[in-house]
């Protein structure tokens, strides 16, 4: 594999028991996910327009945001 297994690896750690395995089906469904979305954004892409192919280092930010979703800004929770 071509990418840096760094936050995927930390997102594992933490959500894994003493035992290795997840806590959570849940929790182990989007770690696959998060792997799978590494995997097929770390594969060669086609080339553009100009000639040029598409960047193949992958954005850990922008796999984890894909899959778990994005939430900007500041958000108060309670009184």
């Amino acid at each position: 594999m071509l990418y840096d297994k760094t936050r995927l690896e930390a997102f594992k750690n933490g959500h894994t028991l003493k035992d290795g395995r997840f806590a959570s089906e849940l929790e182990e469904q989007k770690y696959e996910e998060l792997q799978a979305e590494f995997e097929s954004q770390s594969e060669p892409n086609i080339e553009d327009e100009f000639g040029e192919g598409s960047s193949s280092q992958v954005n850990e930010v922008q796999v984890f945001e894909k899959v778990f979703g994005a939430r900007r800004g500041n958000y108060r929770f309670g009184a």
